[in-house]
């Protein structure tokens, strides 16, 4: 009878070299994390500046193809429907401030999140608008290029 050291190592060896079991890339992917989180700000401030002159066509192109966002009061827009609101509304962006934002990245380079407060101040419907945020965004990265894939937004009216 074999001993149970012997029947170990042979459980062992059937476990981790059985043929056709796909390999795990043990090898540590590098990420310049400094460069990552420029990359991801840049996007953001694209999204932004393409919003400010009401260019939704270019903000859609930020937005990954699953884009979801998300708000307080339990609304949810898809990337079609929420291009469709803003493309609908006359809303100008008249000013606009990010403060306190973090951006993080992924060990692996492949997702990253951003948290900020926005003021905003805008006209729609010729009526004054004056609107802090606290919002989220989550990327990911696709063909290279970083995506905004969900977002969340709370809002908080202030005195115009």
């Amino acid at each position: 009878m074999p001993s149970p050291a012997f029947i170990l190592q042979v459980v062992l060896l059937c476990v981790f070299a059985i043929p056709g079991t796909p390999s795990v890339n043990t090898r540590a992917t590098i990420v310049d994390q400094a460069a990552e989180t420029a990359r991801v700000k840049q996007v953001v401030d694209q999204f932004f500046t393409a919003a400010k002159k009401r260019d939704w066509d270019a903000t859609a192109e930020f937005m990954s193809a699953d884009f979801e966002l998300y708000t307080d009061g339990a609304s949810g827009f898809d990337k079609q429907a929420y291009v469709k609101v803003l493309k609908e509304d006359d809303m100008e962006l008249t000013s606009m401030e990010l403060k306190d934002m973090a951006i993080r990245v992924s060990s692996d380079g492949q997702m990253a999140w951003c948290k900020y407060r926005g003021l905003f101040k805008s006209v729609s419907h010729n009526q004054p608008s004056n609107v802090e945020t606290a919002e989220t965004l989550i990327f990911m990265k696709e063909g290279g290029q970083w995506k905004i894939t969900r977002a969340h937004v709370s809002l908080k009216t202030l005195n115009p």
